[in-house]
C-alpha cells in the first residue's frame, strides 16, 4: 500500500492552528530522523487497524470473527497521498475508537453519570488534540441516545465534563494574563471546497470511497437483522458518526483531504460487510483489487513527481 515510502521519506503534514497533535508533530516528530519516521507511520496505522478489528471483534458487530475490518482500514489508507503521511488526523483514529468504545460502554455503566462525566473530559481533551474533532463531540450526543435513553441532567453533566479541560485553560490564561491563549484552543471553521483543482487520480479516489460505502451499507443490511438489538445500536453509532464526518471538510477546508482521513474508520466497519457478507466473492474481488490498482497508481505517480 505504501511501498514509496521505502524510497522516498515519510511526509509530516500540521497545520499549527489546529490543536495538541499538530504542535508535537511540529515540534518534536519533525526533528527525527526518516527510518523513524517511517517505524512511526507504519506502527500508527498497523495499530490503528488492528484496534479496529479487535473492538468490532469484542462488540460483535459481524456474524463471525474475521480481520477483515483491519485489511479495510489498511486499503482504505493507499487511496490519497496525505493519508500516507503522519497527520494529526492519523493520531486522532485512536481517540475515535476510544470514543467509539466508551460510548458503547454506557449501557453497561454501573454508574452512568460518571461514565458521562468521564465521557465528556474524554471528549474536551479530544477536541483540544485535534479541532476537527468537534464534530465527533456533536455526533455523540445522537449516538448516546440511541445506546441508552438518558435524562436532561445527565447530559449536562456530559457538557459539564466537556467544559472542564476549557475551564482550566481559561484559567491559566487569565491568570497569566494571556487571554488570546484561550482562544488559540478553539476550534476555527472554514467552510468551502477542500479540493481546489482535483485531478483523475482524485476524482477515482473519491468515487472508490463513495461506492465502497454505498456496497458496504447494502451488504450491511443483510445480516443486521440477525444481530441483538445492543449490537444494531453499534452499527447505527458507527453511521452516525458517518453522517457528521461526511461534511468536515467542507466546513473545514483549509485542512483539506488530511482531515477526511477520520472518516476511514466507521467506514471501514461497512465497508467490510462488502468482503465477508457475500456467498459469490465477485463483488469483493472486484472492489479489492481496484484498491490494490489505485494504491499501485499512487506509489508510481508519487514516484513520478
Amino acid at each position: 500500500m505504501h511501498a514509496h515510502l521505502l524510497l522516498f521519506p515519510v511526509t509530516l503534514i500540521a497545520s499549527p492552528s489546529t490543536g495538541w497533535f499538530s504542535y508535537m508533530i511540529i515540534h518534536y516528530l519533525q526533528q527525527l530522523h526518516p527510518a523513524v519516521l517511517f517505524f512511526i507511520f507504519q506502527g500508527l496505522l498497523i495499530s490503528l487497524a488492528f484496534r479496529l478489528n479487535a473492538l468490532l471483534d469484542h462488540l460483535r458487530m459481524f456474524p463471525t470473527s474475521t480481520y477483515l475490518p483491519a485489511l479495510t482500514l489498511v486499503l482504505l489508507s493507499g487511496l490519497f497521498s496525505p493519508w500516507c503521511s503522519i497527520t494529526p488526523a492519523l493520531l486522532s483514529g485512536h481517540l475515535v475508537l476510544w470514543i467509539f468504545s466508551r460510548i458503547s460502554d454506557l449501557s453497561q455503566a454501573t454508574n452512568p453519570k460518571s461514565a458521562l462525566l468521564n465521557n465528556g473530559l474524554l471528549l474536551g481533551v479530544a477536541v483540544l488534540c485535534y479541532h476537527p474533532l468537534i464534530l465527533i463531540a456533536l455526533a455523540v450526543i445522537p449516538a448516546m441516545a440511541v445506546v441508552k435513553r438518558f435524562r436532561i441532567n445527565e447530559y449536562l453533566i456530559m457538557v459539564l465534563g466537556f467544559l472542564l479541560p476549557y475551564y482550566f485553560i481559561l484559567a491559566g490564561a487569565f491568570l497569566s494574563d494571556n487571554l488570546p491563549l484561550f482562544f488559540y484552543q478553539l476550534p476555527r471553521f472554514s467552510p468551502g471546497w477542500p479540493i481546489d483543482r482535483p485531478d483523475e487520480f482524485k476524482i477515482i479516489s473519491l468515487s472508490l470511497l463513495l461506492l465502497s460505502f454505498i456496497f458496504g451499507l447494502g451488504y450491511w443490511q443483510r445480516f443486521n437483522g440477525r444481530l441483538l438489538m445492543q449490537t444494531r445500536n453499534y452499527w447505527s453509532v458507527l453511521f452516525i458518526f458517518i453522517i457528521f464526518l461526511i461534511s468536515l471538510p467542507f466546513l473545514m477546508s483549509k485542512e483539506g483531504l488530511p482531515v477526511l482521513w477520520l472518516l476511514t474508520i466507521p467506514l471501514s466497519a461497512f465497508f467490510s460487510s462488502s468482503f465477508s457478507v457475500p456467498r459469490r466473492l465477485l463483488v469483493p474481488n472486484l472492489f479489492f483489487w481496484l484498491l490494490v490498482v489505485q494504491s499501485v497508481l499512487h506509489n508510481w505517480l508519487f514516484i513520478k513527481k
